[in-house]
């Protein structure tokens, strides 16, 4: 462990455990990729891309090979850590209780069953306002004299 509690997984020379193997890097740095892709393209297929680019990239033994390796050890080492830092901070019981006391205001409130109801009614109405003002209809005629209009 480093000076923060930090245990440093792919660096037995710096007090690792053991160094990971092939497929515990490929899937990490599959997993950061795809969720690094999912971020900040917002694009599930670009993400899947991603990960398995990243996940084919580990059997490389050239720079890239080695970068996406690094890349895995280094999501390895954050899982680590946030494992650490939640089993020290009790996040689970925390978590648990945090669900234990919605889940008895809703069924003390019945907040999901009013909003269910309150969903349902709702598109009861928007169906009935539509059938009797034609909205739908309107707005599709609309949106079609418009595009033939521009081109």
């Amino acid at each position: 462990q480093d000076s923060d509690g930090y245990q440093v997984l792919c660096d037995p020379s710096r007090g690792g455990v053991h160094e990971p193997n092939w497929r515990q890097k490929a899937v990490s740095a599959a997993a950061v990729s795809g969720a690094a892709g999912l971020l900040v393209l917002h694009a599930p297929v670009c993400a899947l891309g991603l990960a398995a680019g990243a996940a084919y990239a580990t059997t490389r033994k050239d720079s890239a090979g080695d970068a996406a390796r690094s890349m895995g050890c280094m999501g390895l080492q954050a899982a680590e850590h946030v494992k650490q830092v939640a089993h020290q901070n009790r996040l689970g019981e925390r978590a648990q209780d945090a669900f234990s006391g919605v889940r008895s205001f809703d069924q003390r409130w019945r907040v999901s069953e009013r909003t269910q109801a309150l969903a349902s009614s709702s598109v009861s109405t928007l169906r009935d306002i539509d059938e009797k003002h034609q909205v739908t209809a309107n707005v599709a005629s609309g949106a079609k004299r418009a595009s033939v209009k521009l081109g």
